[in-house]
């Protein structure tokens, strides 16, 4: 996973050329006395933000001085310094994506040439990694500054372009370069654009051919929802069992998304809000989420503080799933053998068992209504639940990664909380006053002297506390559960755009917080694990969609 991180460089590696081309209308590099009286100006501005030595914080403060000089248009020694800081600082803070697209800017704007400062960037990131595949993967990125037309290189490069970062219009030509012959038959395909049925469907079999091939998991999906793409263009020229084919195909490739990096049926123009159908006059409301970036973590909470894109749209569950939500699921559910239903099973009514139509449910042990989030249930349920609504809805219904709920309640702006920076304990359902007072003190980390109203879980929506895009009770009333696995190191190292979390780690991740935590633990970048087997009374989920029908329900 580190090897993402590093490989996000490549967006600028493959356009090395393009300083070249506007050399005639570059500004000469200034004169050293004026760089040392604009940096000496800079780390006063800035003194604060230079105190800070952590990596993540090194990373934050790249991007603040990355934009200084782009809005510093009249002073071009500010706007070098201020650039040049950048880049040094973002790789000491290892967001290597930052640090060479400022040096495409120098190299833009001032008559330099940068691919030595690249070296040396790519350098600095071989010497801190202790992984053989990151080291072999940056020196084919080196290669590429000296050697455009290497085939292993450009292979390297358009592999991550296409695959990773989803950026066909600059992969495909350097996969038309690499040493892979078929990704290179594909690749000059690709460009010859096909526009008549038989080709498109002839492509698209030819990309899920290659996926069925395929061992790496992120490779696979990523094949598969390039063959769904050119499915989806050849489908209205189809007839007969060809076009069921296809159609199964999409379906399969959707059902594997699994967190939403494949190609989405959600978009910018997609309706703010959805409302789904889960029967029997059930319905539970979504809201739509824009792709966009925003700085993950929190200093002394979740770190590194380190940038993140979101790069497609998603809808995530205005509440988290209620316990009218759940039980339309147990009702509908159909479980064969008793041993099935020992394996499941979720909280109590007013601390009883109850039986539903083959589900054991079993309830928190305090009184909750039909509009309270369900709790006490465990991962493995609520991914039941989302399979169950994948059917009943006609969406792909799944938990959200650790970064789309972390984006959801943050937004580019990215506050403490989905509010603003300052706690308010009037917004949020958490360990306070009336918690101490009542008898549901039984295991919690710290309390508050606030008065939210509530000893266990309240009512969904009953604070107000709606994040940027809609989403209520981001933090409090419940924990969230992510769909990734708990990893410090994977999220340390994690790519910038569309982490999916690790393969492996310790349990779950859970966010947000719960009716019996102090303000500590309800911050919207604080990260905490759990078993996904367990069932706890103050753990529940809210889903995410990734793709939906062109009519959602």
């Amino acid at each position: 996973m580190q090897l993402l991180k590093a490989l996000a460089a490549l967006l600028i590696l493959v356009s090395l050329g393009t300083a070249a081309e506007a050399e005639d209308a570059r500004q000469p590099v200034p004169d050293a006395a004026k760089q040392k009286e604009a940096e000496k100006l800079i780390k006063e501005v800035f003194k604060a933000e230079y105190a800070q030595t952590k990596p993540g914080d090194k990373a934050v403060l790249a991007r603040k001085l990355s934009q200084q000089g782009d809005e510093t248009k009249d002073d071009p020694a500010a706007r070098y310094v201020a650039w040049k800081e950048a880049s040094t600082l973002a790789v000491q803070g290892g967001d290597m994506d930052t640090a060479l697209a400022v040096l495409d800017k120098i190299a833009a704007a001032f008559a330099v040439d940068v691919a030595p400062m690249k070296r040396t960037a790519l350098t600095t990131l071989a010497s801190s990694t202790r992984d053989p595949e990151l080291s072999r993967t940056i020196g084919g990125l080196r290669t590429l500054l000296d050697a455009p037309d290497d085939p292993a290189a450009n292979l390297l490069a358009g592999k991550y372009l296409c695959f990773t970062k989803n950026d066909w219009e600059k992969g495909l030509p350097l996969l038309v370069k690499g040493a892979d012959a078929g990704l290179k038959v594909l690749a000059w395909k690709e460009l010859a654009q096909p526009d008549e049925g038989a080709a498109q469907m002839a492509l698209a079999d030819s990309w899920w051919d290659m996926a069925e091939k395929e061992s790496a998991k992120p490779q696979k999906a990523a094949m598969r929802d390039r063959a769904k793409s050119w499915y989806e263009k050849a489908l209205p020229s189809l007839t007969g069992l060809t076009k069921i084919k296809a159609e199964r195909r999409i379906s399969v490739a959707d059902a594997g998304s699994g967190s939403g990096t494949a190609s989405s049926g959600v978009s910018a123009a997609s309706p703010r809000t959805l409302a789904l159908d889960l029967g029997g006059g059930v319905k539970m409301d979504m809201v739509l989420v824009p792709a966009g970036e925003f700085m993950m973590g929190e200093k002394g909470v979740a770190e590194p503080v380190h940038p993140v894109k979101i790069t497609k749209p998603f809808y995530i569950g205005k509440y988290h799933v209620t316990v009218a939500q759940f039980r339309a699921f147990a009702n509908a559910a159909k479980f064969q053998t008793e041993a099935e239903k020992s394996n499941r099973g979720s909280s109590v009514k007013d601390g009883k068992w109850e039986e539903m139509k083959g589900i054991t449910w079993r309830t928190p042990g305090f009184k909750q209504d039909d509009n309270h989030p369900v709790c006490a249930v465990s991962w493995n349920d609520a991914q039941e639940f989302c399979r169950w609504a994948r059917k009943a809805t006609g969406c792909h219904v799944c938990l959200p990664t650790e970064a789309q709920w972390e984006y959801a309640a943050r937004g580019p702006k990215s506050p403490k909380y989905p509010w603003g920076d300052k706690w308010d304990g009037t917004r949020a359902n958490h360990a306070d006053v009336t918690w101490r007072k009542s008898d549901a003190v039984v295991q919690g980390w710290g309390s508050s002297d606030d008065v939210d109203g509530f000893a266990w879980t309240a009512p969904v929506g009953s604070y107000r506390n709606a994040s940027w895009c809609g989403a209520f009770d981001m933090v409090g009333n419940a924990w969230q559960r992510c769909e990734d696995f708990y990893d410090d190191k994977y999220y340390q190292e994690s790519p910038s755009a569309d982490p999916q979390g690790p393969a492996a780690g310790e349990g779950r991740a859970v966010r947000g917080g719960s009716w019996n935590n102090g303000p500590g633990m309800c911050r919207a970048a604080l990260r905490h694990r759990h078993d996904p087997g367990s069932r706890d009374a103050g753990v529940g989920f809210r889903v995410v969609i990734v793709s939906a029908p062109a009519k959602a329900p």
